[in-house]
């Protein structure tokens, strides 16, 4: 990689002197998937579709499926949220998390090794799109705040670790006016809040 280079009305040769015996693998990366794409859609979640270039898969090599992987923690932990044959090339997340969604793909070779498209997708899924909860960290009160208004359905608030550990589980009765619960004393990290179908994603921050 040749990097803060201006280009100049001469150009420029570039000479390599390797020792005996040496040589360069000039070899490109496969990356037979050309293109991923996210976009939010209200009421049903977010649609991710991709492009592959099937000259780009290496010699002798087959690919047999891909991988769907989600971050909530700006690509700190990611979590494989689908499998699909290779014969697909678009899938819907119906359950992102409110805020910013990282997607990326992850495609397998036959042999079983497997490489993972260089560009992530990134979107954002905002409350509009319909919510029946927001959850944030209040540190007014350095706890956990979420707030429900649901028409009075009821259910239960689950509490996750970002790797999916069960923490807390609140059962919510049914009321037709605003619920609000409050759980203080969580470590610093990034928990995921669910009620019924929708997860949202609180970053807990460490204290000063």
């Amino acid at each position: 990689m040749i990097n803060g280079w201006t280009a100049g009305a001469q150009g420029y040769n570039l000479t390599w002197n390797l020792p005996p015996g040496m040589s360069l693998d000039c070899n490109p990366l496969s990356q037979p998937i050309t293109r991923l794409s996210a976009q939010a859609i209200a009421g049903r979640g977010i649609l991710l579709s991709w492009d592959m270039d099937p000259d780009r898969i290496p010699q002798g090599q087959r690919l047999v499926g891909f991988g769907v992987e989600r971050t909530v923690d700006e690509g700190q932990t990611w979590i494989t949220i689908a499998t699909l044959p290779v014969s697909m090339s678009s899938y819907i997340d119906p359950q992102p998390v409110l805020g910013v969604n990282g997607y990326r793909l992850r495609y397998q070779y036959e042999d079983g090794s497997h490489e993972v498209y260089v560009k992530p997708a990134w979107v954002e899924w905002h409350s509009s799109y319909g919510t029946p909860f927001r959850a944030w960290w209040r540190t007014d009160q350095d706890a956990l705040h979420i707030e429900i208004f649901d028409n009075g359905l009821g259910g239960a608030v689950e509490v996750y670790t970002v790797d999916g550990r069960l923490l807390k589980t609140i059962a919510v009765e049914p009321n037709p006016f605003l619920t609000a619960v409050g759980i203080p004393e969580l470590p610093a990290g990034t928990y995921l809040v669910r009620y019924g179908d929708i997860t949202q994603a609180v970053v807990v921050p460490r204290a000063n």
